[in-house]
């Protein structure tokens, strides 16, 4: 190496060993972030919050400001899963909501569901959609439009009041134009509650006044013909129900008279023609219309049919478990992993599906039917009177009154 020049020489302390060394830091930096660079466009090895948060911009998810960097790491892996296995079927939307629920218990020590054990989140397609229509003070040849949004149809159920001063004789609804018709025949005495439910285990609809079992007195007609007075033969008892089809469907509120029944001045002894309608003035034609009548009832009525494009998603959150730093925090937290879940459940599902996602609580249900009267009121009975009738001034009374006592003016 002596013969060689001094520039190449490589031994340490040389020229060239010396110049060498002062490039080696700004390569060996570059390097440095050549492989941050790299790092940087990996979800799983991103260090940097900004970085993190570009990389879910992929994704079109946002970094919450409350949200550890690795709960939202674990959040995107989850969303990219469940978009690769489908996204819109019912598999990869529970496996998304899982993996969430795994990441809270690993990332902030939060267990949302603590006593659920192996019990995972439960989807439910086609949930009941209840529906309700409060018609308020009905008055006979009143109608009204129930709207069955369901999959399927449905049977019509009710609550009829009977207004104070006033009495519900044979109440009846009907479908105009479909020869159906559901009636009860009793009297509903003011400020009672007649209950119409249907009982889908046993198939049958029935009926409570107060309490008490009425079923017997509900009786239906598939072939009444308005204008016309029922028949025996045509009631059909047990009753059929008032199902809803798919869609609208205009009831019609009547009364209908029926042999042996106490009914008297409170029902119309045939059923109305489709035409008739409580008289008011300048609304309606004289031949077709009724002195008005005072509204003797009022009306509830509801119906559940399955929902259409829709699904239940819950997360059993009955007992809550959270790690000592986090639990002064432990209900917001659970509130926020509860808004995460809905929300990527919410970008999975099919456009056009309404998906609703809960956190249920620990509870236990058993159906109970309670009544409560405060005061029962004055109540007016028939009967004879306490004492003898005196002697009138004019006219007489049956077997009372000789016929030479009688006066007629």
């Amino acid at each position: 190496m002596t013969r060689v020049p001094s520039m190449y020489d490589t031994r340490p302390g040389t020229l060239l060993t010396r110049l060498l060394d002062q490039f080696a830091l700004p390569v060996e930096t570059v390097d440095e972030e050549r492989v941050r660079v790299q790092r940087a466009h990996w979800l799983p090895t991103a260090l940097d919050r900004r970085d993190v948060s570009k990389l879910g911009g992929l994704l079109d998810r946002r970094l919450e400001d409350w949200e550890d960097v690795d709960l939202f790491r674990d959040r995107l892996t989850a969303i990219a899963r469940a978009r690769l296995a489908g996204a819109v079927a019912a598999g990869p939307i529970l496996g998304y909501v899982e993996d969430l629920l795994r990441a809270g218990r690993r990332r902030l020590g939060l267990d949302v569901a603590a006593a659920a054990g192996d019990v995972r989140a439960v989807l439910t397609e086609n949930p009941p959609l209840t529906a309700r229509t409060i018609v308020g003070p009905m008055t006979p040849l009143d109608r009204f439009t129930a709207a069955n949004d369901g999959l399927d149809p449905t049977v019509l159920q009710a609550n009829l009041v009977a207004l104070p001063g006033t009495r519900a004789a044979t109440p009846v609804l009907a479908v105009p134009g479909s020869g159906y018709l559901l009636g009860w025949a009793g009297v509903i005495p003011a400020g009672s509650r007649l209950h119409l439910r249907w009982d889908a285990d046993a198939g049958l609809l029935t009926a409570d006044l107060d309490g008490e079992d009425r079923t017997e007195l509900l009786f239906s007609v598939a072939d009444f013909v308005p204008g016309t007075g029922l028949t025996a033969g045509q009631l059909t008892r047990p009753a059929q129900p008032l199902v809803l089809p798919v869609g609208e469907t205009t009831v019609w509120y009547i009364t209908a008279g029926l042999y042996d029944r106490p009914e008297l001045d409170a029902v119309m002894f045939a059923v109305a023609r489709e035409s008739l309608r409580q008289g008011r003035f300048d609304q309606d034609e004289w031949d077709d219309a009724l002195m008005y009548q005072l509204p003797p009832l009022w009306g509830e009525f509801f119906w559940s049919s399955p929902e259409p494009a829709g699904f239940d998603l819950d997360i059993p959150a009955g007992v809550l478990a959270a790690d000592a730093p986090l639990w002064p925090d432990r209900e917001e937290a659970r509130e926020r992993l509860g808004l995460l879940a809905a929300q990527g459940v919410d970008e999975l599902r099919a456009a056009g599906v309404r998906a609703r996602v809960s956190l249920v609580p620990l509870r236990e249900v058993m159906p109970l039917r309670d009544r409560a009267t405060a005061g029962e009121g004055l109540r007016l009975e028939d009967g004879a009177p306490t004492a003898p009738s005196p002697a009138p001034e004019f006219g007489a009374l049956l077997d009372e009154t000789p016929m030479d006592h009688s006066r007629l003016g």
